[in-house]
């Protein structure tokens, strides 16, 4: 793969979501709300239509969709004429929805309006060669699509060029929590995404739950108590932040999952670094790292060098806290780990959750 093909791929990529527009309503109609919102969506669309939509849709819990009338959801995802409209409250949260459900390409009742976001038209020019490597270096033509996509948002400052992955967030087809696993959770927040892992490493394996923001430890030790079974991993939470080395660092502790570290932070905290983490008992495994630390992905790897190259665990990563992010932290870790398969999702209608996904060749499924 060649820089050009990575010009060509930025400026083919398709733009997946936008708002509904009137000439839109000539065509059939897929509309996707929560349960309670239907007669509301009906209403609306017969209304502004003059007919019923063809088909709703009501979802529950974050991925589960049904369509009224036993409709099979397999037969509408195969309609490339249909037109999907996320209706009512929370439609990041329904964008995702569809996403994992195989529908990409989806219309907004309202203008999203989304604030802030990653946008800088000269990212492309200014990062050209950079962004080329990481092209070069993804291993299927999903992970490079949605590069191309990424892209496009970033010189375009449209979200819709997203093109938001088909698995959940931290479920990569090739790089995820598997039976029996050790796995380092960074940036618990609530512990929603260490219950996961905990049903996925299954009896036999163990969740390492850092977390260095007392309010959201007590968060996870609720549901640790609440949804935990016998049938899960263990999860113990480590009240700490993560970095590169031991000490003290100070947080700014806002009780939500974007608490970081920050010299102006009002509480100190003890930090500690993987290695550091591990060295501190050799029964604990590490198979997988999952970093989410609100910037301090590269410190916390580099604190992690002799695990990386003597336990070669999987990792997920988020990079898209920073702008070269993107292809600084990927690119450092290929230097380090040159037999390592590197993957990109991105899991949000919006410019956040672009994670990097890695596994050394020996744990890619054949």
């Amino acid at each position: 793969m060649t820089g050009n093909d990575m010009i060509r791929m930025v400026s083919e990529a398709p733009l997946y979501r936008r708002v509904h527009q009137k000439a839109d309503f000539a065509r059939p109609t897929f509309i996707v709300c929560d349960v309670d919102e239907m007669e509301k969506a009906s209403k609306w669309f017969k209304a502004a239509a003059g007919r019923k939509s063809e088909f709703i849709g009501g979802l529950q819990a974050q991925r589960n969709l049904t369509v009224i009338g036993n409709v099979d959801v397999d037969r509408l995802r195969e309609r490339p004429d249909l037109a999907v409209v996320a209706f009512g409250r929370q439609v990041r949260r329904k964008c995702i929805a569809l996403a994992l459900n195989g529908f990409r390409n989806v219309l907004f009742r309202e203008d999203q309006k989304y604030r802030g976001g990653r946008t800088q038209y000269d990212y492309l020019e200014k990062n050209k060669a950079a962004l080329s490597e990481l092209f070069g270096l993804l291993a299927d033509d999903e992970s490079r699509r949605t590069l191309g996509s990424v892209i496009r948002h970033r010189i375009s400052g449209d979200h819709g060029y997203l093109r938001m992955a088909e698995y959940p967030e931290y479920s990569h087809p090739q790089v995820r929590a598997r039976d029996g696993y050790g796995v380092i959770d960074a940036g618990a927040y609530d512990g929603r995404t260490s219950l996961d892992f905990a049903r996925r490493v299954g009896a036999g394996g163990k969740v390492y739950a850092f977390e260095p923001d007392k309010s959201n430890v007590k968060r996870i030790e609720k549901v640790i108590a609440d949804e935990l079974t016998p049938e899960h991993g263990q999860i113990e939470i480590v009240e700490a932040a993560l970095t590169d080395k031991e000490g003290f660092v100070r947080l700014k502790a806002s009780g939500s999952g974007s608490s970081n570290i920050d010299d102006d932070g009002d509480a100190i905290v003890r930090s500690t670094s993987i290695d550091g983490f591990l060295a501190e008992d050799a029964s604990r495994r590490c198979d997988l790292i999952s970093l989410d630390v609100e910037g301090f992905e590269q410190a916390v790897l580099e604190g992690a060098r002799d695990t990386l190259n003597n336990r070669r665990p999987m990792l997920q990563v988020s990079i898209y806290h920073a702008m070269e992010h993107l292809f600084e932290i990927p690119l450092a870790l290929a230097r380090m780990l040159p037999d390592y398969r590197f993957y990109l999702g991105h899991h949000n209608s919006y410019s956040t959750e672009t994670d990097l996904y890695a596994a050394p060749v020996e744990r890619i499924a054949s």
